[in-house]
């Protein structure tokens, strides 16, 4: 059951490659110009944030997030799929936003987690050390959703975001757009 679990999340990260490719050609051609896409105005705000933008998109047409997630995937036999009743709430919050599939969860995460007592995000896997409330599983969740749709670019801005003003202030999936 585990080794079927493992190829399905594998075949998950190869299928989810190709079809997001265009996606990331778009952002690398954002990269160059993003004064024509303004859904980006608000994410760059400086030369640093450029190159940094442009650094992650290379980084996404590498597939350097995939190739990471398919050797986590061959190391750690404990990932998990979310539980029936996990994935009935991402579907009551996301309201079909955020497909469940791909997402693993790895409660044993070692570097991070057990020092300090946080979850994280990588890329499709939550990170923790032991269970994590739903609460914490829907923010976290968020942050799989917010990879899905900027690329690893998100990273930097969620970690801007925890020491910002506004920090995790949203109301809703909407207010995420």
């Amino acid at each position: 059951m585990i080794l079927i679990a493992k190829l399905k999340a594998i075949w998950f990260r190869f299928r989810y490659l190709f079809r997001s490719y265009p996606n990331r050609i778009q952002r690398l051609i954002r990269c160059f110009d993003f004064y024509w896409y303004p859904q980006f105005k608000y994410l760059i705000k400086s030369p640093v944030d450029w190159m940094v933008f442009c650094v992650l998109v290379i980084f996404d047409l590498l597939a350097i997030p995939e190739v990471l997630e398919i050797l986590h995937e061959l190391v750690k036999w404990k990932l998990k799929d979310l539980s029936h009743r996990e994935a009935k709430l991402l579907d009551e919050v996301f309201a079909g936003k955020l497909s469940l599939e791909g997402i693993r969860l790895d409660a044993q995460a070692v570097l991070g987690p057990k020092q300090w007592g946080i979850a994280y995000v990588s890329f499709h896997t939550i990170n923790s050390y032991g269970p994590i409330s739903l609460r914490l599983l829907i923010h976290e969740l968020v942050h799989i959703w917010q990879y899905k749709r900027f690329g690893s670019y998100y990273i930097i801005k969620a970690l801007k975001a925890q020491n910002s003003k506004e920090a995790y202030n949203c109301r809703s999936i909407n207010d995420l757009d």
